[in-house]
Formats: C-alpha cells, sequence, structure tokens
C-alpha cells in the first residue's frame, strides 16, 4: 500500500520526449492514482475548460479515456520560478548547457530525463549560476536569484506535504508523481530526510531505466 512511482518529465514537447512515450510508461505502470504538478487552476484549465494543456496532462487523458482512475493536482499557489532562468540565459555558456539539456531531452526522451547524466547536466547548471553571480556581483540579481530559489524550495516543500496529507485521507496501493527533471535532486533529497519522521509511511521509487545509449 502507499507506493508511489515518480517520472521525471518535461513539460513540453520535443523528440522522444513526448506524449506517446510518456503514456507507455504510465500504462507499464498501471497506476490507480496521479498526482500532476499543477495547481487547482491549471488543473481545471486542462481538463475542464480544455484550453491548456502540457505533454504530461496529454498523456494523462489518453490513459484515463477508458479507466476510472483519479488524478489529482498537488501544488497550491505558484509564483514565477523562472526569473532567474530569464536573467542567466544572457550568459552564453548557461545557455549553451541548457541548449545540451533539450539536445538530450530530445534524443533520448524519458530515459534521459530520468537518469544520472540528466542530474549532472542540472548539477553544471547550478554551479554556471553560482559563478555568474559571482562574476556580475549584481545586488538585484542576486535578490532575483534568492526569492526564486526560496519559491522553489517552497513549491517543492509543498507538492511533497500535499501528497502526505492526501495520503493520510485515502488509500491506495500504486500511484504516480509527474515532476519536472529539474527538481530531481531537491526532492529526492527532501523525501529521504522526510523518510523515518512521518507517522504515515509511504514507499517512493523513481522510475528506473537503462544506462543511455551512446
Amino acid at each position: 500500500m502507499y507506493n508511489i512511482t515518480i517520472i521525471f518529465s518535461a513539460h513540453k514537447e520535443i523528440g522522444l520526449c513526448n506524449s506517446q512515450e510518456l503514456y507507455k510508461i504510465i500504462d507499464s505502470i498501471k497506476p490507480e492514482l496521479i498526482f500532476e504538478e499543477l495547481s487547482v487552476e491549471v488543473f481545471e484549465r486542462c481538463y475542464i475548460h480544455q484550453n491548456m494543456s502540457t505533454l504530461e496532462t496529454d498523456a494523462i487523458s489518453a490513459y484515463i479515456q477508458n479507466k476510472d482512475i483519479k488524478h489529482i493536482p498537488v501544488v497550491g499557489t505558484v509564483h514565477d520560478i523562472d526569473a532567474k532562468i530569464r536573467f542567466m540565459s544572457k550568459n552564453e555558456l548557461y545557455l549553451s548547457l541548457y541548449n545540451e539539456l533539450i539536445m538530450m531531452e530530445a534524443k533520448f526522451g524519458f530515459p534521459f530525463l530520468n537518469s544520472a547524466e540528466c542530474e549532472s547536466i542540472f548539477d553544471r547548471i547550478s554551479t554556471m549560476e553560482q559563478t555568474f553571480l559571482e562574476e556580475r556581483d549584481d545586488d538585484m540579481l542576486y535578490q532575483i536569484c534568492n526569492r526564486c530559489d526560496m519559491e522553489i524550495d517552497r513549491y517543492e516543500n509543498e507538492i511533497i506535504n500535499n501528497i502526505y496529507q492526501y495520503s493520510r485521507m485515502n488509500s491506495y496501493d500504486r500511484a504516480i508523481l509527474l515532476l519536472g527533471a529539474a527538481h530531481r535532486k531537491s526532492v529526492l533529497n527532501k523525501i529521504d530526510r522526510l523518510i523515518g519522521q512521518q507517522e504515515l509511511i509511504l514507499y517512493w521509487n523513481t522510475f528506473n531505466v537503462e544506462k543511455l545509449g551512446k
């Protein structure tokens, strides 16, 4: 009971990173519950008003067509968490790392997004961010990045806490959490620290894939 598999994803389709491939992964797990990285507002736009969609919502919409399963949003309030990226993108080396990330997403899809190789690129991006901040020595930029980091931290904590809160009130055997790959390292570290501290035991797993081909 309370088995949750985290599938790290991207929100836009490119190459092998697409809704059809994600559908195959979801179908292989056959969850009875899906936790989505969406706010209630965006959830309603995607599934009720149908004036918005993401890679993940397209895959989920296809999967639930003939299945009676629950899928719920686990994000509350969302503030701007991309301000840092917009400023950092002015740096050519930083931008080249993001281009490498996108290229690997397109070439390898979800095996890459759920791999140590992907986490390594995000680590390099984080290092580049710190280097850029030190080189610029700009108080305003520091403040923007600090606010963004604090918002991301709050955002991730909220996702995890909402899953625990839902689980305290509802029973299930097999669930998945679809989460942006950029959150991989931080969220896994947070979950690891929580294990043993919560009265309710959730069995967290990650979607395992073979090592990427060359």
